[in-house]
Order: C-alpha cells, then sequence, then structure tokens
C-alpha cells in the first residue's frame, strides 16, 4: 500500500506483532534468532526475500542443540559435542557415534505426547556413515513402531515405513533438515529417536566408535508438519503466531472500487475448516470483508462478507501463486497466475474497507503485497499475476 507523500509514492509500513523470538534464514543462509516483535525476512531458497509467517508451534524437546544432557537418551552410542559447525555458523553441533553391538544405536528424549500429529526433525550431516534415520518407537504404546530413512549423501528419502510422511531440505555445507510426521495414539510418555546406519532400511548392525554422522536443532512438535527451528535451552518453547495489520486503508482504496494483489507461497497447513488463510480486508464494524481460507478438504477458498453474511465466491486445489482481486460496487473478478479464474457481474461488495489483516494460521511466505485505488482492467490484472 503507497502513500502520496511530497508527490511521491512510498510504501506504507505494516504493524507487526510476534510475542515471542522466533528463528529466519538470513542473507549468509544462517538461521538466525530475532527478538520479539520483530518480523521475518525469509532468504531460503530466494535472494530477494520474503515474509515469513507461521502459527503457535511449542518444541517439546528441553535441550534441542546440547544432546550431551541427561535429558537425552544414548543407546549403545555416544556424543561428542561442539564437533563441527551448525547451520547457525557456530562450533555447537554435535557428532552422534555407535558402538560395537549388533543392534540400534541412537539418541532420544521421553516426551508426554497428547493425541493428534506430531512432526519431528533435526538436522543432520553425513559423517563416516551416510544414513538417518527417524523412529516412531512403541514406547508407551503411543507411535506404532515406524521408521523413515535419510541418505546424507545425496539428499534424499529413503524408506518409509507407513503412516510416515517425511521431508529432507538441503540447508548447505552438506547439511539437511530431516522431518518425518506420525500420529499419537494415546495420550502418554512417547520417544521419537534419531538413529545412524550404514544402509537404507537398516537400523540393527554391528557398529563401531568411528562410526557417526552429525545432529543439531532436534525439533517435536505438535502438527502435521514442521515449522521454523525452535532453540531450547533446558524447557520446551513455544514460538507464538504472527500478525500483521494496516489501519486507516479506506483512503487508499476507492469510495467505489478497488484492487488488491497478492503473491504468496503457502508451504504447509493442517487440514480445518475454513482456516483463515491470513490475509483479509475487512471494515471497521467487522461485519464487512474480503477473505482467503482453507477448507477441510485442503482447498483455497475466497469469500466476501456483507451485512454479516458470508457468501464463497471461488475454490481452488492451487493455493500458492500470484493472485489479484479487482471489484466496484456490482461486479468481482479475481485473477490468479496470468488468468481470469472468477467474475460475478451482479455481486454487493462492500467499498469501505478499513483495515487490512495479515495472520498466520498457517505456514506461508509473503513476497508482495498491492492495493490500488482503482479497479484495475484485465489487461492489467492478468500482466501483473504472470
Amino acid at each position: 500500500a503507497y502513500n502520496d507523500e511530497n508527490s511521491n509514492y512510498k510504501p506504507l509500513p505494516f504493524d507487526f506483532s510476534r510475542a515471542s523470538s522466533a528463528t529466519v534464514i538470513n542473507k549468509d543462509g544462517l538461521i538466525e534468532e530475532v527478538g520479539s516483535g520483530q518480523p521475518r525476512i525469509d532468504y531460503k531458497d530466494d535472494s530477494n526475500g520474503a515474509l515469513l509467517l507461521e502459527p503457535t508451534r511449542t518444541n517439546l524437546i528441553t535441550y534441542s542443540e546440547d544432546f550431551s544432557d541427561s535429558s537425552w537418551n544414548v543407546f549403545r552410542a555416544s556424543i561428542n559435542a561442539n564437533s563441527i559447525i551448525s547451520p547457525d555458523g557456530t562450533l555447537n553441533a554435535n557428532k552422534l557415534n555407535g558402538s560395537t553391538d549388533n543392534n540400534t544405536h541412537y539418541i532420544a528424549p521421553n516426551i508426554s505426547y497428547s493425541l493428534g500429529s506430531y512432526s519431528a526433525s533435526i538436522f543432520a550431516k553425513k559423517g563416516t556413515l551416510n544414513f538417518l534415520y527417524i523412529w516412531f518407537t512403541g514406547a508407551g504404546n503411543v507411535f506404532d513402531e515406524e521408521k523413515v530413512w535419510f541418505d546424507l549423501e545425496n539428499g534424499t528419502i529413503g524408506t518409509i515405513q507407513s503412516p510416515i510422511e517425511a521431508s529432507i531440505e538441503d540447508y548447505g555445507n552438506g547439511w539437511y533438515r530431516c522431518a518425518a510426521k506420525s500420529t499419537a495414539d494415546v495420550a502418554a510418555n512417547g520417544r521419537i529417536a534419531f538413529g545412524i546406519s550404514n544402509a537404507d532400511n537398516v537400523s540393527t548392525f554391528t557398529g563401531s566408535e568411528s562410526d557417526n554422522i552429525y545432529l543439531w536443532g532436534a525439533q517435536s512438535e505438535q502438527g502435521s508438519y514442521p515449522t521454523s527451528y525452535i532453540p531450547t535451552q533446558g524447557a520446551a518453547v513455544t514460538r507464538l503466531g504472527e500478525e500483521s495489520n494496516l489501519s486507516n486503508i479506506n483512503n487508499l482504496i476507492g469510495a467505489n472500487q478497488g484492487s488488491w494483489f497478492l503473491d504468496w507461497d503457502i508451504a504447509n497447513s493442517d487440514t480445518r475448516d475454513n482456516a483463515n488463510i491470513g490475509f483479509e480486508l475487512s471494515s471497521d464494524n467487522n461485519q464487512d470483508e474480503l477473505n482467503f481460507s482453507i477448507g477441510s478438504d485442503g482447498n483455497m477458498r475466497m469469500f466476501i462478507r456483507v451485512n454479516d453474511t458470508y457468501s464463497q465466491k471461488y475454490t481452488t486445489t492451487n493455493k500458492s501463486g500470484k493472485w489479484c482481486l479487482v471489484w466496484n460496487t456490482s461486479s468481482l473478478k479475481l485473477f490468479q497466475d496470468g488468468l481470469q479464474v472468477y467474475s460475478d457481474e451482479d455481486v454487493l461488495v462492500y467499498s469501505s474497507y478499513t483495515t487490512y489483516d495479515i495472520s498466520a494460521n498457517i505456514q506461508y511466505k509473503l513476497n508482495n503485497t498491492q492495493l490500488f485505488n482503482t479497479a484495475l482492467t484485465d489487461q492489467e490484472a492478468i500482466a501483473l499475476t504472470q
């Protein structure tokens, strides 16, 4: 949104809130912690940077970096702390060594779980061995004894035992963030383990004390996908959800028309009925708005609300991309990635929106957003969204 000041149009700053610290990937490609209330401009795979917004999540692992702490159970293995440079650029990563036993070799914290989906993640780098596995163990009958293997030589996922879902991300310098999701069947103390292996789909083998991989930044969080790293040093830590807003936008939008451009990348979302994606234009009485939401089927929906009555106008399976919503008092058009995907020439649209809210109920990056005080032509909207 822009303000005409001294005949020069300047971007208007949004208010931002997050009542906790959080981490982000900086321009050097390193994980960096930012303080409470500071927006996160993330440069992971994007040299231009994008505003990263995420929901509230808690890292249940109390020592996410120091695996030599007594809160970690070490089985037929040993830990050498501060052995190598970690993804945050400091000498604080651990080396997990095996043993001569013909058995599993792993570390695991004991955690109290509730019913529902959980995501476990850790940063790993190959040592003398190339394979890490994440194991949702049967301890406490919380999980159903399933594993997934990660190839740290090639940055790929190996064998996945159902019903696990897994991902691997390259963080540079040989480091990968390995993540897996499963479901807690009962509420009890359980265990998610991180182990070393000498091959895919192998967890039991005769090792040696020279067998090793490097580990750092462990996380266990309730939810169906991993969020950004939450460091802990003795207790579980919660990163709170983020919100940004711009008030008094009625002078930025025409009295009877306007256009709203969004360029976002939705990384992950939990399946929730009508979970607000975080973009909303609203009136001062909150009875009139334009917004986007995720339905229980995972599809994107565009809603309009007039006189406190909602009406769904558009739905799509394509959730990321460039979007432009163009309206006047009797018509509404939506453009997506260079195409007009919706048009209604007989619709009542409220024209005096006063607030632009951006909140994080899902995980996404906002690359660009603009407000116009006129209804863009079809050609302009198509060009803007290409």
